[in-house]
């Protein structure tokens, strides 16, 4: 519930005094049990992009990628970056400087969205001769 706007611990409190008085200390309590529900989603969301790119950091990236084509997802300084060094891996573009984890994240999404392109285009025609 506190993830609300509206909501906060004091009028959660008022109505479950028994229960949650003891939060309303002026300790900063309240206030931190507020920042950790709004953000929640965000965090979890994170946390799954994180395990996302660590179980794929071994992806080898096509020598043929072009950068460009990623779009938007990717900022300018990013795309030379990348252009510029060739990673082999989503590992290893990970840690080339200029680089931010999400635009890891959308290159990653990026690949494996083409490859499976690829290989399903490939699959379709090949079945169908």
């Amino acid at each position: 519930m506190l993830r609300y706007t509206a909501v906060d611990v004091e009028s959660l409190a008022a109505l479950f005094p028994q229960s949650l008085a003891r939060f309303l200390q002026p300790n900063g309590l309240s206030e931190r049990l507020k920042i950790e529900a709004t953000y929640e989603a965000h965090v979890r969301q994170q946390q799954l992009e994180i395990e996302e790119v660590r179980r794929d950091e071994g992806l080898r990236l096509p020598d043929d990628l072009d950068y460009q084509q990623v779009g938007a997802s990717l900022s300018t300084e990013a795309r030379e970056m990348l252009e510029n060094t060739r990673p082999q891996t989503i590992g290893a573009a990970s840690r080339v400087p200029g680089v931010t984890p999400a635009a890891i994240v959308n290159l990653l999404r990026f690949v494996k969205f083409n490859h499976r392109l690829k290989v399903d285009g490939c699959g379709q025609s090949s079945g169908q001769s």
